[in-house]
């Protein structure tokens, strides 16, 4: 029932002939790195930090799910995804660069997270844009999102032309952090050598 601390661990260990370890929190700076703060960041956004503290990337498993079908007629399909998991921690409302893999292929894209408010849509969406456009009618398909960067929040545009325009910045934006990850994966690679 959460009653338990150290001294508690200690005394049941000891009776009961248990080896027990008490290791130190691991530290940044000032700030203690767990799992609650990392949820906290997750639910507010700073994906990047999050990630540095999990020491990987945050993704989960998503169902692909018709959904209505504005993205292609944008020229910005996308697949709409439900978490597999019921109570999946989701992160902010926001776009996102993100990371997916399907059928065992890596592939980037930017996400959006929200209401869509420039339809006046008022259902909470997860919908990605693949960079990859051969990956298409991944319907029914089961893939692994992993969340890199945020990029922006959710706005309202005044125009579905507008909305565009800003979708141009976000691609641009993103295959800009493409380039950096794909580095990081070449330096990485090649440090193992």
């Amino acid at each position: 029932n959460k009653s338990g601390d150290i001294n508690y661990l200690r005394e049941f260990c000891l009776v009961n002939s248990i080896a027990l370890e008490v290791v130190k929190p691991l530290m940044d700076g000032e700030m203690i790195i767990s799992s609650t703060n990392i949820r906290n960041l997750i639910e507010n956004g700073f994906i990047r930090r999050a990630n540095y503290e999990l020491g990987s990337m945050y993704g989960f498993y998503a169902k692909v799910v018709s959904g209505s079908g504005r993205g292609k007629k944008l020229k910005y399909p996308t697949a709409n995804l439900i978490p597999v998991e019921k109570d999946q921690l989701l992160p902010k409302i926001g776009v996102y660069f993100t990371r997916c893999i399907i059928n065992g292929l890596s592939c980037y894209g930017m996400c959006n997270f929200g209401f869509r408010p420039t339809f006046g849509e008022s259902d909470l969406v997860l919908e990605v844009h693949l960079f990859d456009e051969k990956l298409n009618n991944l319907y029914g398909d089961c893939i692994w999102i992993e969340f890199l960067e945020r990029v922006r929040d959710e706005i309202k545009f005044s125009s579905v032309e507008k909305l565009v325009e800003q979708l141009e910045k976000d691609k641009s934006n993103c295959l800009s952090l493409k380039y950096k990850y794909e580095l990081g994966e070449e330096d990485a690679h090649n440090k193992g050598r």
